[in-house]
């Protein structure tokens, strides 16, 4: 299937891939460009402020050939820590759930850096993460200061039993990752870059 994908694109002038790794497939395309993923301060920013209702929540799915690893720990997680939310919920709803919650838990299905983890942030709670994706780094988020990063099953339980137990500290990591979330990745980000990277006259506009 990536070699149709690949032929179907063949002759464009720019590629913009919202995963780092589309890059290292062999384009019939000289200009290629990392464009991740965001989130909207309208859609994915709490309708008011709630209280904190939950300890964790997971919004999501299991539907992946990859989801097994990512239902393990929201089992461990949450019969660990059993005030939690599970469910689906989109846009303004999700975010009010997220706001609810002391953290977000988050688990890449491919080591990408997906939506929950720029949406959960916009929501202005912690969120709780795996660290396996070197591009949280080059997107400007940092461990402890952003996100709550672990790299084990051991590790996330230790991270969420402390920063639960510790409010100031996990109050001032969701408000540094909103913050940053609001300056630097939205989706007015990512446009105003795709039209900057495309015409020199619309960039001098800008």
């Amino acid at each position: 299937w990536r070699q149709e994908i690949v032929k179907e694109v063949g002759g464009a002038d720019k590629l913009f891939f919202a995963q780092k790794p589309a890059l290292l497939v062999p384009w019939d395309c000289d200009d290629l460009n990392w464009t991740a993923l965001a989130a909207d301060e309208e859609v994915h920013s709490p309708s008011r402020k709630w209280d904190k209702k939950y300890d964790t929540c997971f919004i999501g799915h299991f539907h992946s050939q990859y989801a097994e690893e990512r239902a393990r720990y929201v089992d461990a997680l949450f019969s660990a820590l059993p005030n939690f939310f599970f469910g689906t919920r989109f846009f303004q709803e999700m975010a009010d759930k997220f706001a609810q919650t002391r953290l977000v838990f988050n688990k890449a299905l491919n080591s990408d850096i997906n939506m929950r983890f720029y949406e959960a942030q916009m929501s202005g709670s912690a969120l709780l993460t795996d660290r396996i994706n070197p591009d949280m780094e080059d997107a400007g988020y940092l461990d402890g200061k952003h996100y709550i990063g672990y790299s084990s099953m051991d590790e996330m339980l230790d991270k969420a039993r402390y920063y639960l137990k510790h409010e100031d500290a996990r109050e001032a990591i969701a408000i540094a990752g909103k913050a940053h979330t609001l300056a630097s990745h939205t989706y007015i980000n990512r446009a105003l870059d795709i039209l900057k990277h495309i015409s020199k006259e619309v960039a001098q506009c800008l």
